[in-house]
């Protein structure tokens, strides 16, 4: 039997050797096709859907559960470190009855500097000053309420992405063949995503005027690359240990 002249392809051993599987079985000549497909060349165009290593089930394609493992991450430090930064202000503000509007401001600043970069930006927007704000009435001991309460419901949000992404990750891990494999991977995703995060934020403070909003961009890109970049390294590490 002659195969007809076609123009070839050299995909590497491991996708060869699988397209010839594939090619065989539909055929239904194992005996007098394995030779030709499995040492040589396949026919481009003799299996049009079988082209590519994605067809085969190699997809490179990023998880909807990696995605939402980086994305609750990522909000939940946001959300918990917002009310932290914010409960610490109310109780320095607080704590000094006698204090002056400059003392507060100089607190403002501090506080602003450890507020997370996607609240930061926010911040900047809608009240970029840090004194007292015209027409307010308010003394320079109390705070405001709707900030602090502002707060909070992102310190909620922010827990409840925690928990979502822990109950994520236990159940990759659950499900996994390899559970000590999935757990490394679920590691080095929250792992990449916070250090990703933090220092994207720290980069993006050299934006000069506009280091509020380039923090936040560096965080979100550095949170994201981190993320999938600790994830692919950690399960590169882990299969080298296990080899």
């Amino acid at each position: 039997m002659s195969l007809p002249h076609h123009q070839h392809i050299q995909p590497d051993p491991i996708y060869r050797a699988m397209l010839a599987e594939e090619l065989l079985r539909r055929a239904g000549r194992r005996d007098r096709l394995a030779p030709v497909n499995v040492l040589g060349r396949v026919p481009e165009g003799l299996i049009p859907e079988l082209q590519t290593q994605e067809d085969l089930g190699q997809d490179d394609s990023v998880s909807p559960e990696t995605k939402m493992q980086i994305a609750t991450t990522m909000l939940a430090d946001e959300g918990i470190r917002n009310e932290r930064v914010r409960a610490e202000y109310d109780r320095a503000v607080g704590e000094n009855r006698n204090i002056t509007s400059e003392q507060r401001s100089a607190l403002k600043k501090e506080a602003r500097k450890k507020t997370p970069p996607f609240m930061s930006a926010f911040i900047e927007t809608v009240r970029p000053g840090t004194g007292p704000k015209t027409g307010s009435g308010g003394t320079a001991s109390r705070t405001n309420v709707n900030w602090t309460r502002a707060a909070k419901v992102a310190g909620a949000a922010g827990k409840g992405n925690a928990l979502l992404g822990a109950g994520l990750g236990a159940w990759r891990i659950k499900n996994a063949d390899d559970k000590a494999r999935e757990a490394a991977i679920v590691s080095g995703e929250v792992g990449g995503t916070l250090a990703g995060a933090l220092l994207g934020a720290k980069l993006g403070l050299l934006g000069g005027p506009f280091a509020p909003y380039t923090s936040a961009a560096g965080a979100l890109v550095g949170g994201i690359g981190g993320g999938l970049l600790g994830g692919d390294k950690v399960e590169d590490f882990y299969e080298w240990v296990t080899d």
